[in-house]
Formats: structure tokens, sequence, C-alpha cells
């Protein structure tokens, strides 16, 4: 996995979080250079699984191919969720990624006193 992502014109890092309402990762992409946000690159949305990520349709195929080849995503989405009017491509993370997902999710729980910590942050650990 590679800790830089080329997307539209950009070397960027990666940056992970946690949605509040679920606890299931989130994705950012920064400039590496300067730290700047370039996309928001998950969507948080109803019906999302563990170890799954709903990309920006905004971003487009680009984003896409840009996780994938970096090795954040499986380069096929294995579904779709229809949300109002727009169908976001669903995508699992690969393993490496959640693990690095799971590391930063993990001091976010310890920081902010969260519990029980998620099972796919405690699978990633290898505890159940």
């Amino acid at each position: 996995m590679n800790q830089e992502i080329l997307f539209d014109g950009w070397t960027c890092r990666p940056n992970f979080n946690l949605y509040v309402e679920n606890l299931l990762p989130s994705l950012k992409l920064s400039d590496k250079w300067t730290g700047e946000p370039v996309v928001t690159a998950s969507v948080n949305l109803i019906g999302l699984e563990e170890g799954e990520i709903a990309l920006n349709h905004n971003a487009g195929e680009e984003l896409r191919t840009a996780l994938a080849d970096a090795g954040y995503i499986e380069s096929i989405a294995h579904r779709t969720i229809q949300s109002g009017f727009v169908t976001f491509q669903v995508h699992k993370w690969t393993d490496e990624a959640l693990k690095k997902a799971a590391e930063v999710g993990r001091a976010i729980c310890d920081e902010h006193e969260i519990l029980p910590v998620p099972a796919w942050i405690r699978q990633q650990e290898g505890r159940t």
C-alpha cells in the first residue's frame, strides 16, 4: 500500500478518521506538500457494512482508479447503495488499508474513551 496517492494531478497523503454515527473508517486525501485538503474520498451512507467504503461520486472514476492503484480498495465495486438520486459504488477496503484505518480508529477510541471499541477494529487487532 502506497503512502502517496496520485489523484487529479496531485500527490496526496491519505488521512483516515472515523465517522461519528457508526464508527466506520473515513478517508480524505490531502496534498503531500502543503497538507491542504484535496478530496473527501469516502461517503458515510446508511447500509455500509464493516470493511466497505462508498466512494465520493463527484470525484469520478479517477478516484476509484487512484485508490485501487495505491492499494487502498479492491478495484471492482462489489455492490451499490442508492441514496436519493445517486447510486454510490461500494468497494471493499484492502486488508492493509483496513489495518491502517484500525490503528487510527483505535487511537481515536482511546483518546475519546469510546467503548465498546468497534468490532472491525478489534478484528484487525486480532481481538474478538
